[in-house]
Parts: C-alpha cells; structure tokens; sequence
C-alpha cells in the first residue's frame, strides 16, 4: 500500500523535518509515509476562517487519486491505541490501493474534506501545533508498520 502525507503549510522547523525523516528512514522504502507540501494560498490572508479552511480543502482533494482511502487528523476524530492504529492500516490496506493521511492548516479542515475522508483520527485531546503532528504521524506509522510485519509491540 502506497502512504501520504498531504500536509498544508511548507514553512517547517528544521526540527520537525529531521524527526519526520528520521521515522521515514528506519523503513523499507515501499512503506515510507510520502510527504505531499502544500502552501498556504497566498490570497488567504484577508480571508475569513472557513474561506482558508476552503480554499486549502480544494489544493488537498486535487492530491488524492480515486479510489484512495483517507484519513483525515481532527481533533474531534476517533482516539486509538497503536495497535488499533496499525489493525485499522493493515484492514485498509487489504481493501485499497493507497492512503492518504490529511493534516490542514491552523485553522483546521474544512467540512467537505472531513466528509470525504474514510475517517477522523485524533492524537490526544490536546490541541498540537499542526506541523508537529508530522512527526507524531510518521512515529505511529513507523510503530504500525513494525507491528504488522510481525514485530511484538513493546507493551504486551
């Protein structure tokens, strides 16, 4: 199964690059998480919230390929465990070519993105900047990985 990323907003701390990468590199390249950048839309500034939160929906859904199964990063999604993380990749990946993982801009994601995602997913009841979330996704993709390749989860 192919993975993405789509991730808004290209203005991102070295440091959040280099743990992204670090995650992405302890894998076999067929099972690397592909980052997909989009910028802000430049004319968003003087907009109101779900102007941008529109606007930048548009760029997302032009990224995703028919027939992909999504998941979009909301705070009000479903909260799981890592293993129930990887049970629901591993279901998924039976059943479709690719996912596509979709974290917006600070203002979050527009309903019309959340309504053709296969599902909501959230890290914590805490709000997290959305650039680290990168890397909170590339660390449980690298754990989701592991565990379906047969490798024991550390806390059983």
């Amino acid at each position: 199964m192919k993975a993405y990323l789509i991730s808004v907003g290209t203005k991102v701390p070295t440091w959040i690059q280099n743990g992204f990468l670090e995650f992405n590199r302890r894998l076999p390249a067929d099972s690397a998480l592909q980052l997909i950048e989009l910028e802000s839309p430049k004319s968003a500034k003087n907009k109101s919230s779900e102007e941008r939160k529109a606007e930048e929906a548009n760029l997302i859904l032009k990224q995703i390929k028919a027939g992909a199964y999504v998941v979009a990063l909301d705070e009000k999604g479903e909260q799981w465990t890592s293993p129930q993380f990887a049970k629901k990749i591993e279901t998924a990946s039976s059943h479709f070519p690719s996912i596509y993982f979709i974290i917006g801009g600070a203002d979050g994601l527009a309903d019309t993105l959340k309504s053709r995602a296969n599902c909501l997913l959230s890290f914590s009841a805490f709000t997290f900047p959305h650039m680290m979330v990168r890397v909170l996704l590339a660390e449980q993709w690298y754990r989701a990985m592991t565990l379906i390749s047969g490798h024991p989860y550390h806390r059983e």
